[in-house]
């Protein structure tokens, strides 16, 4: 079985109604360049009319000796509509030993978007052996924008630009009461004009085997003069019961005031205990940004 991500969340922002008209959607988070690339956010907040929020992120706790570990968090209740205050604590199984984690995010949102940080510390077990706090870098910055349909024309690619918005693919969150939120996409051009992406998604496997959303990295990728883009990136994870190979899809078109496109994540799952391997797909789904500034 593969790792496993046990987060509990409590909301502590006000319990008051939403605001008026449709709920709006939010995704985004953050991709540094450079030695900043470990500490990238992903995130997804999802309002409802109800007054309720459902919210997932993702980003990595760094231990120092060249390890890190994905992390998640996810909440879902009620809020005041523009305030969030989340705390919360999670356990991720390894090849060899644990990772124990808290996390605190704090984010304001409003009609163009939001911002926030969180907050991620952690220790590393290793059986029979002593554990080690792996509290690197904790403060994560994070803006988001709403997913709102784009309007400008297609454009070529322009220097040191970021995007941010959803995947149409709900990802599970495993928060009570949430059906999922949708995975988070994020992406930043160079001062090469290159175009670098962080995105997640959720494999869906046979037999009600869980997998778990995978959180992809599209290296800088060559853009076209008419802002269409396309790569594939295969890598391999090792969980604690299975090792599994991954093949990501990610292709789009750049535009005035945002991007569009496809993505794609495709596992095969080797389990350790020496049974037949397997293929998880997330199938294709349409993704949406907004471009910030």
């Amino acid at each position: 079985m593969p790792r496993r991500i046990l987060a509990l969340a409590v909301l502590l922002a006000g319990l008051g109604a939403a605001p008026a008209g449709a709920a709006v959607s939010y995704g985004g988070g953050s991709l540094p360049g450079g030695r900043g690339a470990s500490r990238a956010v992903g995130i997804s907040f999802e309002p409802d009319d109800a007054g309720r929020l459902a919210l997932r992120f993702d980003t990595r706790v760094l231990c120092g000796r060249g390890e890190r570990y994905i992390v998640s968090g996810n909440a879902f209740g009620p809020w005041d509509g523009r305030h969030v205050l989340l705390r919360g604590t999670g356990r991720v199984a390894l090849a060899a030993g644990r990772l124990t984690y808290r996390w605190v995010l704090k984010a304001r949102l409003g009609p163009l978007g939001g911002a926030g940080r969180v907050r991620v510390t952690g220790r590393r077990r290793v059986r029979g052996r002593r554990t080690r706090a792996c509290r690197l870098h904790p403060v994560r910055p994070l803006r988001v924008l709403p997913n709102l349909a784009l309007t400008g024309a297609p454009t070529a690619a322009a220097r040191n630009v970021t995007y941010l918005g959803l995947s149409r693919q709900n990802v599970a969150t495993g928060a009570p009461g949430a059906d999922g939120v949708r995975g988070s996409v994020i992406l930043r051009t160079t001062p090469r004009r290159r175009l670098r992406a962080r995105w997640t998604a959720d494999a869906r496997c046979p037999n009600g085997y869980q997998l778990g959303p995978i959180t992809t990295l599209t290296p800088p990728t060559q853009v076209g003069p008419d802002g269409r883009f396309a790569r594939d990136r295969a890598f391999r994870v090792h969980y604690a019961n299975s090792v599994v190979r991954y093949a990501a899809h990610l292709d789009g078109e750049l535009h005035q005031d945002g991007a569009t496109g496809n993505l794609r994540v495709v596992a095969t799952v080797a389990p350790r205990d020496g049974s037949s391997p397997f293929v998880c797909d997330s199938g294709v789904h349409a993704w949406d940004v907004l471009r910030r500034g």
